[in-house]
């Protein structure tokens, strides 16, 4: 018999938390946080404090939630992103 184990980083916790939605994504055995920001997240709602308080803790803008809402919404295809690491190179070889 298995358990469930979740991995948890910054870009899932602030999608979940802008849904308000943290305690399905804590709703597994085993939680494996990947950064110092999804552990400060996962302490501030296991000591009880409500979603605006999180979110006042952390800082988090409104521009931070919707650059992580279109994301997910709109995930870059893998084009994209060599396209854009191309055009990166080239620009600093100018």
């Amino acid at each position: 018999m298995g358990f469930h184990r979740r991995i948890i980083n910054e870009k899932v916790t602030k999608n979940y938390l802008q849904k308000q939605n943290l305690e399905l994504l804590y709703s597994s055995e085993s939680l494996i946080f990947m950064d110092e920001f999804s552990s400060k997240v996962f302490e501030l709602y296991k000591n009880g404090e409500s979603y605006d308080n999180i979110n006042l803790n952390l800082e988090l803008t409104k521009e931070d939630v919707e650059k992580i809402i279109e994301t997910f919404e709109n995930p870059p295809s893998p084009n994209d992103a060599l396209v854009n690491a191309a055009n990166n190179y080239k620009n600093k070889i100018k």
